[in-house]
């Protein structure tokens, strides 16, 4: 049998990939729903909010249970022993950083 080369996905690396999808999914919906007539106060209140709220912890989870089911079948490690809640934390870390 083959041996297989596998990828290693550093705690960092995954928290900018999960940046950079969060910004991108937070303006698609903000430009849908100016489009569509929410407005931007309204779009501010309701949307925005659970948005910042809800999104990066959704996109945490998936891309750890992803993670986890390839790790599992050989095809990634990872540097280090981290999980979904490392992942999260480092998530609103990088989104809520005091330095920028």
């Amino acid at each position: 049998m083959e041996e297989k080369e596998l990828k290693v996905l550093k705690l960092d690396e995954i928290t900018e990939l999960i940046g950079t999808i969060f910004l991108a999914l937070f303006g698609i919906i903000a430009i849908i729903s100016l489009i569509n007539g929410y407005g931007v106060f309204r779009f501010i209140y309701t949307i925005g909010v659970m948005l910042v709220l809800f999104l990066p912890p959704i996109l945490c989870v998936i891309s750890g249970i992803i993670i986890m089911i390839l790790r599992k079948l050989n095809y990634v490690k990872i540097d280090g022993n981290w999980g979904t809640l490392n992942l999260i934390v480092s998530v609103y870390s990088v989104i809520y950083s005091k330095e920028e």
